[in-house]
């Protein structure tokens, strides 16, 4: 089965947006609202269909910001000292299990 990518364009980012409000009020959101890496996705893939809007693709950097913060301070943590604080599981790289030999 292919990945069918959603693409943000001008013209269909108000039907998006539409039909995500409806899933808010239904509370449906929060099964269906991307989290980890496919929110970054989300968040940059609207940024891009914005781009013409100045003030809203400011906004949008400002999210989009905040959010990938956590990512790099794992990736920080990751790299400087090979340990990394993870709550979620969101982080693309797991622990294992230590092995008792």
């Amino acid at each position: 089965m292919l990945y069918k990518r959603n693409t943000f364009t001008t013209e269909n980012l108000q039907e998006q947006l539409e039909k995500n409000l409806e899933k808010i009020r239904r509370k449906q959101w929060l099964e269906e609202f991307p989290k980890g890496s496919r929110l970054l996705t989300y968040l940059y893939r609207i940024t891009l269909a914005c781009e013409a809007d100045l003030t809203v693709v400011e906004l949008l950097r400002r999210i989009f910001s905040r959010t990938v913060s956590p990512l790099l301070r794992m990736i920080s943590e990751f790299i400087s000292i090979g340990d990394f604080e993870d709550p979620f599981g969101e982080f693309f790289i797991e622990r294992l299990p230590h092995k008792s030999d």
